[in-house]
């Protein structure tokens, strides 16, 4: 399982660690986070793309839920999580880049 927010050295309690454990936090990627080969480990290395794509949302800056994120799947093409884990077909954000969701 795949964070798309990161624990952080010290990691994560309370309300927050719940909050990004939920479904739409969550990602199934192929591979290891930190070694091996893979989808995780790809995102791992190359946090732009991985961004851009919407595999990862950034902990600094404004807060986001990433019910509103979208993420370029495989099956759906570009889709956003839902909290009760449903994915949900959506246009392609602004530019091809899931941080300019939401933007005009």
């Amino acid at each position: 399982m795949h964070h798309r927010s990161g624990r952080g050295a010290g990691g994560r309690k309370g309300a927050e660690l719940a909050r990004i454990n939920t479904t739409a936090w969550l990602l199934t990627l192929c591979g290891l986070g930190g070694a091996g080969e893979g989808c995780h480990r790809d995102v791992e290395q190359d946090r732009q793309a991985g961004e851009r794509a919407g595999y990862r949302i950034a902990r600094n800056g404004p807060r986001v839920e990433a019910e509103v994120v979208p993420v370029l799947t495989a099956r759906y093409g570009w889709a956003l999580a839902s909290a009760d884990g449903r994915w949900v077909r959506c246009d392609a954000p602004l530019e091809g880049d899931a941080r300019l969701a939401g933007k005009k």
